[in-house]
């Protein structure tokens, strides 16, 4: 029997109030494996164009993997998949903790939520009892409050959920669980919000079998070894979590600064991994079947941010509110995260909007007065956390920001379109494209958009981490362009995987696990064969139907596989790439060659033929 899955899905209709469970397609098992995968594949059948994502006929779909749930390092991961009111095209995200593998225990892989219900909700899933209630008491509140109340009235379940941010349609608005985790760039929170669904508390007594146990015990004894031993897993991470690499960028000029200005910030010591350790920290955490620890835990005992106590923050965050606001100050940056995580907010795209108004502010394109009376000037601390507060409230300032960079450039005009840092609407994340030209072209072809995770190859051409089965002796500087397609596709390919697998990604962005290792965990937690070959298969049938999607479903053309013209035409001024644009273009030639596209960014139709997609090619000629 196959092990992994437990094969039922929830399949809830807000506005109906109907709740029925399904079993899982066996076929989308074997083509798609979990994740964003299934994600994809159930947005192909269930939307069209019309869709309007802030609009009853979204769909959120939230998804586990095989792996969610069992003791496979880092095993606990669940996924958002939804039409993005941001960006508009493919929507998804990634969250850890421990809700998940809760989902998993209580029977199920996944839940499609539909519809809009008259008044607020929230999902109540124990076992087999399967619930809607209200939730008006609960709206309004900041999702740890939120939380607070649903552990009280449901005793050790796990509650995912949304903010104030989701409820007030903000389009960078996350869902949140386990209080600190959070998933879903692009608005996952505010197409919750939009369905008047508050939470989904979870609690299962039930487990997840594992089809090999013997196998399983062999290859897990192998993965925690090659984790224990690598450098960044056994030592960077567990000491000065994802923070750690905030000198490291910096020392490469790839630290974004002043809104992506440039890649060096003189305050990079003040707010690194290593300053966190010395004065904020408090202890270090782990999600569920995690031997990374990466997780910090802090809080700020004296001077003007005393009381300020959370989880985090990550190395995104530090910059997001640090650098790129041109904030040095640590305690600052750690109100900002504590606020971003309690108001449903996504750091990375609060703080880039917020230094995009920074920037607009000091080029005189923004009156203080428009600036909600705020003096936002880079390094304004005390201005960067009280707008925070105004976008996830839609107040002044904040509520043009709500809509995302992208549109509130539109809304702003005077030539603002120049400073919106993001790829096809999405936010642009924490590494300076021009220093790290293979990370400037994985962010011009992820199907998210301007995506930090998938791939984020820097791990390979800037720190130099590497093993055995992908050859990196070629590899040259960051920022020289030529190689890097090969460079991005073998970061897809294990990146991409453990989203399917249900995985974080922190197994494999410093090349840690190979290809080879996760798909014998694959094989022996499920029963199903698995070789590198399969598993290369599987990513790029998943990349290429989420760009179909794209294409042929939400509209997005090619030509949007682009960077901002700062990356493309203003050299950087300073670091090793000083002096250089990002050349996309010679990149963007040899990626579209080795994803089996024509030279113009679309899937060649015997593409659809190898990936098994023929479902997808019969529907290209309506």
């Amino acid at each position: 029997m196959r092990g992994g899955y437990t094969g039922t899905y929830l399949d809830v209709n807000l506005t109906t109030s109907q709740i029925e469970k399904k079993t899982v397609d066996e076929k989308m098992i074997h083509d798609f494996v979990g994740g964003g995968g299934f994600s994809a594949r159930i947005l192909w059948e269930e939307m069209d164009a019309s869709t309007d994502p802030l609009g009853p006929e979204n769909i959120l779909i939230l998804m586990t993997g095989p792996l969610t749930g069992t003791l496979a390092p880092t095993g606990n991961c669940w996924y958002v998949g939804f039409r993005s009111p941001t960006t508009g095209i493919y929507g998804e995200g990634r969250g850890g903790g421990y809700w998940g593998p809760e989902l998993k225990y209580a029977g199920y892989d996944y839940v499609i939520l539909r519809g809009k219900s008259e008044k607020p909700v929230y999902l109540n899933i124990h076992n087999d009892q399967v619930t809607l209630e209200d939730a008006g008491h609960l709206w309004g509140m900041d999702y740890f409050d939120t939380t607070y109340k649903l552990e009280e009235t449901h005793p050790g379940a796990k509650v995912l959920g949304i903010g104030p941010a989701g409820e007030n349609l903000v389009k960078s608005a996350i869902v949140m669980s386990d209080l600190y985790r959070a998933g879903g760039r692009g608005g996952a929170g505010a197409v919750m919000g939009s369905k008047n669904l508050k939470a989904i508390v979870v609690y299962g007594s039930n487990s997840v079998r594992v089809a090999d146990p013997e196998g399983f015990k062999t290859i897990l004894d192998e993965v925690n070894k090659t984790i224990y031993e690598h450098p960044a897993t056994a030592q960077l991470m567990p000491d000065y979590g994802t923070a750690c690499l905030v000198n490291g960028m910096n020392a490469f000029g790839a630290l974004p600064t002043h809104n992506h200005k440039s890649g060096t910030f003189d305050g990079a010591e003040k707010i690194s991994g290593e300053k966190m350790a010395e004065t904020i920290l408090v202890k270090t955490r782990s999600c569920f079947a995690c031997n990374i620890k990466c997780t910090r835990y802090t809080k700020v005992d004296e001077g003007e941010y005393a009381g300020v106590e959370s989880e985090g923050p990550e190395y995104e965050t530090v910059n997001a509110f640090g650098s790129r606001c041109g904030v040095d100050n640590l305690e600052a940056i750690a109100m900002a995260n504590m606020n971003a995580n309690r108001l449903g907010l996504d750091t990375i795209s609060a703080g880039t909007m917020i230094a995009f108004a920074m920037e607009l502010y000091e080029e005189g394109i923004l009156t203080q007065e428009e600036c909600n009376g705020l003096d936002l000037r880079f390094a304004s601390h005390q201005a960067m956390n009280t707008l925070l507060q105004d976008l996830a409230y839609r107040k002044g300032l904040g509520d043009i920001l709500a809509e995302g960079v992208r549109t509130a450039a539109e809304k702003i005009g005077k030539g603002s379109e120049k400073y919106a840092m993001h790829v096809k609407g999405l936010e642009l994340t924490a590494t300076e494209l021009r220093s790290a030209q293979d990370s400037g072209l994985g962010h011009a072809v992820a199907n998210r958009g301007g995506d930090h995770l998938r791939p984020w190859s820097p791990a390979f051409t800037l720190f130099g981490f590497g093993q055995a089965e992908i050859d990196l002796s070629g590899t040259p500087d960051p920022i020289v362009p030529e190689d890097k397609a090969r460079v991005v596709k073998a970061m897809e390919k294990a990146a991409i995987f453990t989203d399917l697998n249900g995985m974080c990604k922190f197994t494999v962005l410093c090349n840690t696990l190979s290809p080879a290792q996760l798909a014998r965990l694959y094989e022996t937690i499920t029963g199903i064969p698995m070789d590198v070959e399969r598993l290369e298969t599987v990513v790029e049938r998943t990349l290429t139907l989420q760009r179909s999607l794209n294409l042929y479903r939400y509209g997005m053309k090619p030509a949007q596989d682009t960077l901002p013209d700062r990356f493309l035409k203003e050299p950087a001024p300073s670091g090793p790439a000083e002096g250089k644009v990002n050349e996309l273009s010679l990149m963007l030639k040899e990626y579209y060659e080795k994803s089996g596209w024509d030279e113009q960014g679309y899937p060649l139709t015997e593409r659809y033929e190898t990936l098994g997609l023929e479902f997808v090619k019969a529907q290209l000629g309506k």
